[in-house]
């Protein structure tokens, strides 16, 4: 969809017009140094005059006094002009920064109430483009206005001078105008569609720059960083090229209507000379018309490069307001929701379907309740939906039929807010945020103590290492690095346990937490486990039979289905059941996610059971 301009116009005033001041304080300046090149121009007449007098006959007194008063008054003049000029860069630089500042809140907030479904449409380096690029392209724009501002003031100040001097001769001169015009519009006109390429392409360039670098490890296993640095160029280059059809359409203006203007000034040249050998015009006010035909040149010029500013506000502008701030959350509040309050963990699916787009189902007629305290395990081949059910839970989306409810309660009538604070997740791929690990620990509760913060990792098995200072140099000062790439896997764990436990929740949605770990640190992260998933409603995606053999419940999925549902010991006795053949299909009682790297199997390939237990909470104390 292609934006008008009067659309982007009305999504970015809110924004400019709160430092409106700022730009009327700019725009006072602006004037100011128009009027001060005008006082010059006006104070040329007399010094042109006195000299040529001086110069045809005997200088005097008078002629002396009358040139230092000139001298002096042009003096005064740029006095004022160096204060002009600086309010002028200082009030729209402080404009195009609160600019900035403004929308690159907005995008972050905006962007933290977006639904996952959102996210996983979009590419990481496009959204970081929108904050890097187009944010940026727009503060630069409205602090490039010190530069532009005064052209207007230029452009209506000239022309009234030029025809108090002489209308005739203005007239004339101005022919070209219209010219000037016609230009000024014809080679501005694609800036804005090339501006907005050059946007998209710097987009590719972050998303290709975040993926190589998030998966750099990846890439020097295959040895292929020279097609990573192939690539990058390439996309580079293509940036490259697109910048500088901006740069080319915008450099083809100055000189375009510089030389415009030196035809309507040759043109005012050769009648002025008539004039004044006609004594229709003094020396003087040649000098002043043709220091105003020179203002109103700049003002045309100023004007072009004000069109070309405009046309970059309206590229980034729409960039911005496409692609991340006219885009709504497909999950919402309703505008009459309640929140949820002492929650018991009682969750029910109540004849569900969910699909994430049209064409291709992932549940089917769902049904199954989870009782405060019970553990329910949903096993089943990769795909069959076990993790879409998870992410129900938390309302990350919404089921296109039947109901979720938590304690009775539907999902889309209660506050996403007080949902979500009766939800943790300890995720597969453990998720630490740059700063320490008290701050990772506390994330779900800033205001706890460090007593609090050191119960919760007693609690997690994580304050032995994180209190050993030949490990952890600044105990919970810690920093834990980009995504706590500063800890091993356990000890990324078991601070994601703390943090869980530090939160309090009701429900918890433990995902395949153990199955990235070495044995080792996989007794102690599961010993963690069982602590945070005491007393409280657990959903848990785990590859471990001991936790689906101690399920008070569990359902047997197969391609958005659930085909069977029972404990273990009432599944094992279905003689042509589904889980008893996956059971049985591995020796020792061991499904294939649980065989070491040295065992081999033909019949692996597709096989991941997934556990989603749900008990009650305790308070960390």
């Amino acid at each position: 969809m292609t934006l008008k301009p009067r659309q982007i116009w009305n999504f970015l005033w809110p924004y400019i017009k709160q430092d409106r001041w700022y730009l009327v304080f700019a725009l006072v300046c602006a004037f100011g140094v128009s009027a001060s090149d005008g006082a010059v121009a006006t104070l040329l007449e007399p010094f042109i005059n006195s000299a040529r007098h001086a110069a045809v006959s005997r200088i005097d007194t008078e002629d002396i006094h009358r040139l230092n008063l000139v001298c002096l008054a042009i003096v005064g003049v740029y006095s004022l002009r160096w204060l002009f000029t600086y309010g002028d860069m200082v009030f729209f630089s402080e404009a195009g920064q609160r600019l900035g500042l403004r929308l690159r809140n907005r995008i972050y907030e905006h962007l933290q109430g977006l639904s996952l479904g959102f996210f996983n449409g979009q590419r990481t380096g496009a959204l970081m483009s929108t904050m890097n690029n187009d944010v940026p392209l727009l503060q630069n724009t409205i602090t490039s206005l010190k530069d532009l501002a005064p052209a207007p003031f230029y452009v209506i100040g000239g022309l009234v001078s030029i025809f108090l001097i002489s209308v005739k001769l203005s007239l004339i001169t101005l022919v070209v105008l219209p010219l000037m015009i016609y230009s000024i519009n014809t080679l501005t006109r694609r800036i804005r569609g090339s501006t907005g390429d050059t946007q998209n392409k710097l987009a590719d360039v972050n998303t290709l720059m975040e993926e190589t670098l998030s998966g750099i490890r990846i890439i020097q296993s295959f040895g292929a960083e020279k097609v990573a640095v192939d690539r990058f160029q390439r996309e580079n280059q293509a940036a490259k090229n697109f910048a500088m059809v901006v740069v080319r359409q915008s450099a083809r203006l100055k000189p375009t209507t510089d030389l415009i203007g030196a035809v309507g000034i040759a043109i005012a040249l050769w009648f002025a000379g008539r004039l004044v050998a006609s004594n229709e015009m003094s020396l003087g006010q040649l000098g002043k018309f043709i220091f105003f035909l020179n203002l109103i040149a700049k003002g045309v010029g100023g004007l072009g490069g004000a069109k070309v500013t405009w046309e970059q506000i309206m590229a980034g502008g729409g960039r911005i307001f496409q692609n991340v701030l006219n885009v709504e959350s497909q999950i919402k509040d309703c505008p009459d929701a309640k929140a949820l309050t002492q929650v018991e963990g009682r969750v029910e699916f109540d004849h569900v379907a969910f699909a994430y787009n049209a064409e291709t189902p992932v549940l089917r007629n769902i049904s199954f309740t989870m009782n405060p305290g019970e553990v329910v395990a949903v096993v089943g081949l990769s795909g069959a939906g076990k993790s879409t059910i998870a992410d129900l839970i938390p309302r990350f989306y919404d089921p296109q039929s039947g109901s979720i409810r938590v304690d009775g309660h539907d999902l889309r009538e209660v506050t996403l807010e007080s949902l979500r604070r009766q939800i943790a997740i300890v995720p597969q791929e453990t998720i630490l945020f740059g700063g320490t690990i008290r701050d990772n620990i506390a994330y779900g509760n800033p205001a706890a103590t460090q007593e609090m913060i050191e119960a919760a990792a007693r609690a997690a098995n994580a304050h032995s290492f994180i209190a050993d200072r030949s490990v952890m140099p600044e105990g919970y000062n810690t920093l834990v690095g980009e995504r706590g790439k500063q800890l091993s896997g356990g000890q990324r764990q078991r601070v994601s346990i703390a943090r869980a436990l530090l939160k309090d929740p009701r429900i918890l949605i433990l995902d395949e937490a153990t199955s990235s770990l070495d044995a080792e640190s996989e007794k102690v992260v599961q010993e963690a486990l069982e602590t945070l998933m005491r007393g409280r409603t657990t959903l848990v995606i785990a590859h471990r039979l001991s936790t689906i053999q101690n399920a008070h419940k569990i359902l047997v999925m197969q391609a958005g289905e659930i085909v069977e549902s029972g404990t273990h010991t009432e599944l094992m006795r279905l003689p042509d059941g589904l889980y008893r053949h996956l059971y049985e299909r591995f020796h020792e009682k061991k499904f294939p996610w649980e065989k070491t790297s040295d065992e081999k199997s033909e019949d692996t390939d597709g096989l991941d059971f997934e556990a989603v237990t749900v008990p009650h909470v305790s308070a960390v104390t």
